[in-house]
């Protein structure tokens, strides 16, 4: 059997398993297959690679998913695409992975954090795909940024208001034309950690 179809055979496995409520299991064969996505001949997605701290969080190991999450954040995975539009829309998605695992510990602060930078580094993907010469993308208008405000906002019970996220998001999504969107992206991570009451 080749690495790719050991591959495959483990990550079918592993869905099967958590359906079946083996979630110890289903993370075995997880860590099994990425031990093989080094190698050329496997191909793997950032969803497989999502995978492992959704399984890690599913098992009573929140603070081991939060690494490895941060790990494809920085590091990203195998057969990522260099295609920097492409590698933002991907990180966005990271970010929402980590919004959903949050929801299910009951954190709706931290949920909102992330859902807020879901949105942003998604955004930020769509500007590097836009035509110049075209209408700016759809999560850039503002009817879109006050909606994620609003989703971001409705499961707390005392923070800002959806005007003032709503605000903050706007303003970053302007200037992404006119400053380096990394260092735009830390300064609103610490801002909305502020505001929504976030802890390091």
């Amino acid at each position: 059997m080749t690495a790719e179809a050991k591959y495959r055979q483990k990550m079918r496995d592993a869905y099967r398993l958590e359906d079946e409520g083996s979630l110890e299991a289903a993370l075995d064969c997880v860590r099994g297959a990425l031990r093989l996505a080094d190698d050329p001949h496997v191909v793997t997605t950032l969803e497989e690679h999502l995978r492992l701290p959704h399984l890690l969080q599913r098992t009573g190991s929140p603070d081991e998913a939060r690494r490895e999450f941060r790990r494809l954040l920085r590091e990203g995975y195998p057969d990522q695409l260099t295609i920097p539009s492409i590698q933002w829309k991907e990180r966005g998605l990271i970010y929402d992975a980590m919004r959903r695992a949050f929801m299910r510990e009951g954190r709706p602060a931290e949920a909102a954090l992330y859902e807020g930078l879901s949105h942003l580094a998604d955004s930020y993907g769509q500007v590097l795909d836009a035509d110049r010469d075209a209408p700016p993308p759809h999560a850039l208008s503002t009817k879109s940024v006050e909606a994620v405000a609003a989703d971001m906002v409705s499961s707390l019970s005392d923070g800002p208001s959806q005007n003032e996220v709503a605000n903050l998001l706007q303003q970053t999504v302007k200037r992404f034309a006119t400053a380096e969107a990394e260092v735009q992206l830390c300064e609103v991570k610490e801002k909305l950690r502020r505001m929504l009451g976030v802890e390091h």
